[in-house]
């Protein structure tokens, strides 16, 4: 039996600058906490672009009280590809003190056990921990540091606007199943796609962003189950088409070991000679390069539906040849036939 071959790929990601503005508004001897952001173009998923986030979070204070933020809901309004951040009530800066601010969106809504890490006035920037995060893959959690480590206000000064940059922490995984040309006008159809043991509840600790987000995002998980995958279209009867599931927001984990369950079905008949489906349990499938999903990262993996995948093996027809004309051993001689007609 010919089995399904996986090949997984690996999307990189991706900083995408954008050209944001946020308005603060003058207040009596004072100046109001303003907040502006912008979204890593990373991966495909509800948050793919700046204007599809609505909503975030902030966290954040003083070295004194690293609590004047908590859980703060941020409101985002897009024009012409312009954000303007507003939140209520407002806070507002205390001269000469320094503050710290993390943020994230979990698909424009909030999480629960999340908190801000040391606040030590040494520590470079204020990250946060998100405890016992559980998906069902539908949400996109995106994370961000402040841009500056660290803000204060003079008291004279125009104060400075808290940027974020919002980079997507969790690992986004899908699966495409290509139909071969051989199986032209049967249908074929995919059900119950699962796989069978991945972490889906896990702990998030931010970390200062270098490089690449291999360096910001600190997971554990170890609580596996089993995850169902669900296709918006999930038959093709497209000659050489593919049926592609909907995207999964999973935690990011090591890929190694995982296996996948499901039923393909096909149109055929008698007629054809095809099995109706052909049911796969415990199919393994590839890991990336570096063993694990990683976060911001996006993975799909393929596989070639094939007659051979229903365990059936096509009639094949062939020519040999086409015998050439023979001649006989003798030329026949109608000379006298001929010449005889002539004297008649």
């Amino acid at each position: 039996m010919k089995k399904l071959i996986f090949a997984a790929f690996a999307a990189g990601a991706m900083v995408l600058a954008g050209c944001t503005k946020v308005e603060v508004k003058d207040v009596p001897e004072t100046r109001a906490i303003g907040f502006d952001n912008f979204v890593s173009n990373a991966v495909k998923s509800p948050i793919t672009q700046n204007s599809d986030l609505n909503k975030f979070y902030v966290f954040g204070g003083t070295v004194a009280d690293n609590d004047i933020f908590n859980n703060q809901e941020m409101n985002v309004s897009w024009s012409s590809g312009d954000a303007t951040v507003t939140y209520s009530p407002q806070r507002f800066w205390e001269q000469n003190s320094t503050y710290k601010f993390a943020a994230y969106s979990n698909g424009n809504k909030t999480c629960t056990n999340v908190k801000i890490n040391s606040f030590a006035d040494d520590d470079d920037y204020a990250h946060l921990t998100i405890s016992d995060y559980t998906t069902d893959g539908t949400e996109d959690l995106i994370y961000a540091q402040s841009a500056n480590a660290k803000y204060s206000w003079n008291g004279t000064d125009e104060p400075t606007v808290v940027e974020f940059t919002f980079y997507h922490i969790l690992s986004n995984i899908s699966f495409e199943f290509a139909k071969d040309a051989q199986l032209d006008d049967i249908t074929v159809e995919i059900e119950g796609l699962t796989i069978n043991s991945i972490n889906k509840t896990g702990t998030f600790t931010g970390e200062d962003i270098v490089s690449s987000q291999y360096n910001f995002a600190a997971w554990s998980s170890n609580t596996p189950s089993a995850q169902s995958i669900t296709f918006t279209t999930a038959s093709t009867s497209q000659n050489g088409g593919s049926i592609t599931s909907d995207q999964l927001y999973l935690i990011p984990q090591s890929a190694e070991n995982l296996t996948i369950s499901f039923t393909l079905k096909s149109s055929s008949d008698e007629v054809t000679g095809l099995p109706a489906e052909k049911t796969f349990t415990n199919i393994e499938i590839p890991a990336p390069l570096n063993k694990n999903w990683n976060p911001g990262f996006s993975y799909i993996y393929k596989a070639n539906i094939t007659a051979e995948t229903f365990d059936s093996k096509p009639i094949v027809f062939d020519v040999q040849e086409v015998k050439a004309w023979e001649t006989p051993e003798e030329d026949i001689d109608i000379e006298d036939e001929i010449n005889l007609g002539a004297k008649n």
